[in-house]
């Protein structure tokens, strides 16, 4: 399968530790060097902020989808190459999925993870095949995955549907896995009767 772009979702909190800060352009450079193309939520602050200027000067290119109330703010990012205006969240999302051949995801807020998971979501579905990185930086999704663990335990969720994403430790080993990456076979997600 062959990655030319991809979409990273991460926080646009200008508040946070500088060690996220630091891996989100770790990734910016690594998108430029690889020649991908970034897509993402278009603002130019928080991580975003960083990716789009460390896209740009690893000589990269990057499209940002920014919903018109943003715009409205005086938040939208400066160093994209092209910027797309939508007239709401919804439609921020929908663009972003449909342009995108992979997903990346940072450290970010209930935003981030609202849209890591729904793409997780499709996957599991079927609804697309599309490689899905959780960028698991300095442990900070793990009380997510412990949260998933209980789902797991608790029969709400088969194990196996957890393989539609694939966590990583550090930026560094996100592109041999957009490289090597196969489509998982996946289960039906539901439990049957004689399962319960």
């Amino acid at each position: 399968m062959e990655i030319r772009r991809v979409a990273v979702f991460c926080s646009s909190s200008d508040a946070i530790d500088e060690i996220y800060v630091n891996g989100a352009r770790k990734l910016g450079r690594i998108i430029g060097e690889h020649g991908w193309e970034m897509i993402f939520g278009g603002a130019s602050v928080g991580l975003m902020g960083h990716l789009a200027e460390t896209v740009k000067a690893a000589g990269g290119r990057s499209i940002g989808v920014v919903p018109e109330m943003l715009v409205a703010r005086g938040i939208a990012s400066e160093h994209v190459e092209e910027m797309i205006v939508t007239p709401d969240m919804k439609t921020r999302k929908a663009t972003i999925a449909a342009k995108a051949d992979a997903f990346i995801a940072l450290p970010g807020s209930i935003g981030t993870m609202e849209e890591m998971l729904e793409q997780a979501v499709l996957k599991s579905l079927k609804q697309h095949a599309k490689p899905i990185v959780v960028v698991n930086l300095e442990g900070y999704y793990e009380r997510l995955f412990e949260l998933f663990d209980e789902m797991i335990e608790k029969r709400f969720i088969k194990m196996d549907v957890l393989r539609v994403f694939k966590v990583v430790e550090r930026v560094e080993q996100v592109p041999e896995y957009l490289a090597t990456y196969q489509p998982p076979a996946l289960p039906n997600k539901w439990f049957g009767k004689d399962e319960v």
